[in-house]
């Protein structure tokens, strides 16, 4: 039932209560005026149809898959690693040129000399990891840098062009359950030397310099088996006065600079962050472990580093589903996407210039938290869970006149003289009141 009755402005007046901040407002600019129903509008979204891949995932459950770039990914199939060029017509699977045989694709990566580094698993016969890079030119990878046993990458980092930072946890065993996070860690520099991956053996002050601007802070070894003598500590005194974010090494995460109220001295805390084209730093994701609730908790309110006054503003978020997982295949550099968690109806993509959030124009699935990956600069991959079918999705553009931008289940509306109505309440099926629409009646299709 609409939430405005032709009985006049006092019963009108009574009901707006339950309405948005926005609706109050479009009242009072234009007035009182008789409802109307449309209900033959068309939706702009588009249901997704034939699948833009099969993939046959060992686990359906858990695909699993590593960003290469350039549209190419690396997918862990039952028949093994595969490289699959997502972009090309043709859309075919190809075999993980000098890939490691036994052994699955694992995170994180990085970019890193022409290419990409990745971690590829240990095995219950291996307890070990090794470093993959990925060359763009050779479309192949080359020789692993087997780590010592009991080693763990949580995290990887690029120093400059030809160096990078790894970051690890040390002494996991295949057994009885030990709590990861209380594994002791250790940082160490690699670098590229004759398209081969080698632990740096001494330490240079160009390094140090190239460390410090990365944000890192902590002990960094020299050597993967260590070398105390060697052995560099980078303080937070040497950073720059504007830098927001800080890798320490001492758990192998980021953390935030003057951190708001919301995340100071949480346990668990991870973040996402993104740097924007204009420079700026964004954390949209983050997680962590709430004491009171015991569970964890993810963010709800995105945080914009503002370099005037030193300090993360929140910024507001009208996503669907306003807490996110965080993408391990998105980069710093890739867009800033919001998918809900169980069964999510689309994926949202994040202006970088208004900070506003649009829908894809592609209605997904229902699935169990479907899983994004970076295509190009317009479009997104979805992986659905347990289906192996793969989705193209990008954001909306402009409806047509007489639609509506998504299906609709609304609960009020607000007439515009002769240009359409705004509808109060508009969404999807899950969560159908989390933003109000306009329906355009008039004008030129957009």
């Amino acid at each position: 039932m609409s939430a405005f009755e032709s009985s006049g402005c006092a019963k009108q007046r009574t009901n707006s209560i339950r309405l948005t901040l926005l609706s109050l407002w479009t009242i009072a600019a234009i007035g009182c005026a008789p409802p109307r129903v449309f209900a033959q509008a068309a939706s702009a979204v588009i249901e997704p149809s034939t699948p833009y891949a099969l993939i046959d995932w060992p686990d359906p459950l858990n695909p699993n898959f590593a960003a290469l770039g350039n549209g190419t990914f690396l997918l862990n199939t039952r028949s093994g690693p595969k490289v699959w060029r997502a972009r090309d017509r043709e859309n075919q699977l190809s075999t993980a040129r000098q890939w490691p045989a036994g052994r699955n694709v694992s995170s994180p990566w990085s970019p890193f000399y022409k290419g990409r580094v990745l971690v590829a698993g240990s095995t219950p016969s291996a307890n070990f990891e090794a470093l993959m890079w990925w060359s763009d030119a050779t479309q192949m990878f080359n020789e692993p840098l087997a780590l010592p046993e009991g080693s763990v990458v949580e995290a990887l980092l690029p120093l400059g062009e030809t160096n990078m930072l790894a970051c690890m946890r040390t002494g996991y065993r295949i057994g009885p359950f030990k709590a990861f996070d209380k594994l002791p860690t250790r940082a160490v520099v690699l670098n590229q030397v004759d398209n081969k991956i080698r632990p740096v053996d001494s330490t240079t002050s160009e390094l140090r310099t190239a460390m410090l601007a990365a944000g890192v802070r902590g002990l960094v070894d020299v050597g993967l088996e260590g070398n105390s003598k060697a052995a560099m500590r980078l303080d937070d005194s040497a950073r720059p006065n504007d830098f927001p974010l800080i890798f320490n090494t001492a758990n192998c995460q980021w953390e935030m600079r003057n951190p708001p109220n919301e995340l100071k001295n949480v346990k668990e805390l991870t973040i996402k962050h993104h740097v924007l084209p204009n420079g700026r730093v964004l954390v949209a994701h983050a997680t962590w472990f709430d004491e009171t609730q015991r569970t964890y908790v993810k963010l709800s309110t995105p945080y914009l580093w503002n370099p005037g006054d030193q300090r993360w503003q929140a910024i507001a978020n009208a996503a669907q589903d306003s807490s996110v997982d965080i993408y391990k295949n998105y980069g710093p550099q890739d867009a800033v996407v919001s998918i809900g968690g169980v069964h999510a109806e689309f994926v949202e993509f994040l202006d970088p210039n208004t900070f506003r959030w649009t829908r894809s124009a592609q209605r997904l699935p229902s699935s169990y938290v479907p899983v994004p990956a970076p295509l190009d600069d317009e479009r997104t991959l979805v992986f659905l869970r347990e289906r192996g079918q793969v989705l193209v999705v990008s954001p909306l553009t402009g409806p047509k006149t007489g639609e509506f931008s998504y299906p609709h289940t609304y609960r009020g509306e607000v007439p515009l003289a002769g240009a359409g109505v705004v509808l109060l309440g508009g969404g999807g099926v899950w969560k159908p009141l989390n933003r109000p629409e306009l329906l355009r009646l008039a004008g030129k299709s957009e």
